[in-house]
């Protein structure tokens, strides 16, 4: 499947507010115990393994990995689980997430030669991005929906 990189622009009048940073303002938007309801609209498709990933991390606990961890943050699952709905409507393929121990979720993207690939990490406080491409030194910043477009036509493009 072709990935739809000329399409990952968010605009914002779909999420109901300006486009800002995505780790302060989408939990602020859709806070788990609020009275407003989202319909995606979007089916689950390409990354259901990650789907049912990150249903399994809603349902850690303390001390998840017996070393002491703190599980994942429920602001960071709404984060990476829309994230990944968005992914998946334009077929981009996510590679695997997992927890981490600072309460947050690392969503790995790849290419389809693997030889580059993205993580975006969800912190509690921040969203940070991580480029690898070959043997080159990784490339980090802050991740924002203003970056999306940017950073899987970096993914996608030789």
């Amino acid at each position: 499947m072709q990935v739809s990189t000329d399409s990952y622009s968010i605009n914002p009048p779909i999420w109901g507010a300006s486009t800002q940073n995505f780790n302060n303002w989408l939990p602020r938007y859709l806070e788990p115990d609020s009275s407003t309801t989202i319909n995606w609209g979007i089916p689950i498709g390409i990354n259901d393994k990650i789907h049912s990933l990150l249903e399994e991390y809603k349902n850690f606990e303390a001390n998840w990995d017996g070393e002491g961890t703190e599980a994942p943050d429920k602001k960071v699952l709404i984060c990476a689980t829309a994230l990944l709905r968005i992914l998946d409507k334009f077929g981009q393929k996510v590679f695997h997430a997992s927890p981490g121990p600072n309460k947050e979720i690392m969503l790995d993207l790849r290419n389809n030669n693997q030889s580059k690939s993205l993580e975006i990490l969800f912190y509690p406080s921040r969203s940070v991005y991580v480029k690898f491409q070959d043997a080159n030194k990784p490339i980090q910043g802050e991740f924002n929906f203003e970056k999306l477009h940017e950073l899987m036509t970096w993914l996608n493009n030789a």
